[in-house]
């Protein structure tokens, strides 16, 4: 069988609320987004093969910026 060009697999499954502002480190290989309402922050490496990181904050979380 023949995968179409415009197929998309699933990196991460995760129950989110409101996943949204990822942001992508080419320095460190490593994708961060926030889940807004429950005040989460992720942070997923595919070359790891585990599953993505997760830091708690008490207040929602608007978005990530990268800062050198």
């Amino acid at each position: 069988m023949t995968t179409p060009s415009n197929a998309v697999d699933l990196a991460v499954e995760l129950d989110m609320s409101l996943g949204e502002s990822p942001v992508w480190s080419a320095k460190d290989h490593v994708l961060y987004w926030v889940d807004i309402n429950r005040g989460h922050v992720y942070a997923w490496s595919p070359d790891s093969r585990q599953a993505p990181q997760r830091h708690d904050f008490e207040h929602t979380v608007g978005c990530v910026a990268l800062s050198e």
